[in-house]
């Protein structure tokens, strides 16, 4: 092992960050009136042809919970589309085992409106529409609330230990048109009940179209996926992965919904970040100015760190400005860093919206040796995350005993804010993380024995 620590070291002495590179120059092109989303790896280009903006209304997480903080029991709504049917989401406040089967549209009177009308967070992929309103919760046993339904590492429902399981009911509305004063026009009207995602590969729901009366069971596996979401379209009845690889692009540009200006909560066009990258903003300092290194602490997760604010209408023109003096630093997952800002937001002769950016490498990671933690542990999450309420759970299924192992948290700058050792028996492990202290933010949680370590991310929100 000590021999393996020296080769590793000895690597990591003789690699050196890469110099900068020149700015490479590239345009996407997201379609006539918006109607593309446009994945995109900043090592190798578009990832794909666009992906058409309106051929789903929810998606359901098909990123598993063990995987990452953006991770878990998510599903989210086409909230934001600029040429389809814009989804529109409701709380019946009603339970399912009770009134699914008999609800009608006399159940929906009085429950819509911008004040009800539930949002996707678009700051990670785990917590969509259906999730508003989650509470968390500190036991597994008692139940942990996503939202639409409550995790239990007991059977609930007639669904196995570790699953999800749904009592809620939304009002789903699909609504054509409208905007400048004039009202939208519902072309469907539906109730959703998300019933279960069992052994965190299996989703099932239920959907009733108001119109016709008529009931259909959704049943779709997330086993083995390789996209972030599995997408269903309620008009066509069918599921669709939609996105490329979730491994082969890096940001995406697409519509979502986002605050803007004094206007509120709209829906925009911008850029969103994959799950397993980072990306610091900087603000003020001309792009061939800043210094990556200057920018360490204040990388993020949140996947709409790039957003969509790097542009505004200009009155005059009735065209986008871009903001000068900013870009941002966008680091991989095998480590990386690319510097990326935006010089152009406009249309071409066909009406396709086009957007310029420049891109650098500034940073290429070096490559060092390392145990694979799969030798000891088959799956590491911590629970709930976001964690609410100050209380989680890292659980551990442990291939074997690990004695003497580290659990170490700390902050987004490196700052250790517990450190202790435990003795995790072989099997499935719950050790309780009080973090009721910490500032609001991202941590990272690492466990770790000899020359091997799992690294989680949380998100604080007390």
């Amino acid at each position: 092992m000590k021999l393996k620590y020296t080769l590793a070291v000895g690597a990591l002495a003789l690699t050196t960050a890469a110099q900068a590179q020149t700015w490479i120059k590239d345009t996407v092109s997201m379609g006539v009136g918006y109607a593309n989303s446009v994945y995109y790896s900043l090592a190798n280009g578009m990832s794909g042809a666009p992906v058409a903006d309106n051929n789903w209304h929810f998606g359901v997480q098909a990123l598993n919970a063990m995987a990452d903080t953006h991770g878990g029991v998510g599903i989210w709504t086409n909230e934001a589309t600029k040429t389809g049917a814009v989804v529109k989401l409701y709380s019946l406040h009603k339970q399912g085992t009770v009134s699914f089967l008999t609800a009608t549209a006399a159940d929906t009177v009085g429950m819509t409106g911008a004040a009800k009308q539930l949002h996707n967070d678009t700051s990670t992929y785990a917590m969509g529409a259906f999730n508003a309103g989650a509470t968390g919760g500190s036991n597994p046993s008692a139940g942990i609330n996503y939202g639409w339904g409550n995790y239990s590492s007991n059977s609930q429902g007639g669904f196995p230990a570790h699953s999800v399981v749904g009592d809620s009911l939304y009002l789903l509305t699909l609504n054509q048109g409208g905007g400048m004063g004039a009202p939208a026009t519902i072309t469907g009207t539906y109730i959703v009940w998300p019933r279960a995602l069992a052994n965190g590969n299996q989703w099932t729901l239920y959907v009733k179209n108001l119109a016709t009366n008529t009931i259909d069971t959704l049943g779709v596996s997330i086993a083995g996926a390789t996209t972030l979401f599995k997408y269903y379209n309620l008009t066509t009845k069918t599921w669709s992965d939609r996105e490329p690889n979730k491994n082969s692009w890096d940001i995406v540009f697409s519509n979502f919904m986002d605050l803007y200006g004094t206007y509120g909560l709209q829906g925009v066009t911008g850029v969103l970040s994959n799950y397993n990258i980072k990306v610091a903003q900087a603000d003020n300092v001309a792009p061939n100015s800043a210094d990556y290194n200057n920018f360490a602490s204040a990388y993020s997760e949140d996947i709409h760190t790039i957003g969509s604010d790097w542009k505004t209408v200009n009155m005059t023109t009735f065209k986008y400005d871009i903001k000068a003096n900013q870009s941002w630093f966008v680091k991989l997952s095998n480590g990386d860093i690319w510097q990326v800002y935006f010089d152009m937001f406009d249309k071409d002769a066909a009406n396709n919206q086009k957007i310029a950016l420049q891109k650098r490498k500034v940073f290429t990671a070096p490559v060092t040796g390392i145990v694979d933690a799969n030798q000891f542990v088959s799956n590491v999450v911590v629970a709930p995350n976001p964690v609410i309420n100050g209380q989680a759970n890292l659980l551990v299924d442990a291939k074997q005993t690990i004695r003497d192992a580290k659990i170490i948290i700390t902050d987004l700058s490196g700052r250790v804010v517990l450190q202790t050792t435990k003795t995790i028996n072989a099997g499935f492990q719950q050790l309780r993380l009080d973090v009721s202290s910490y500032t609001s933010g991202l941590y990272m949680v690492n466990l770790a024995g000899e020359g091997w370590n799992s690294v989680q991310k949380i998100v604080v929100r007390n």
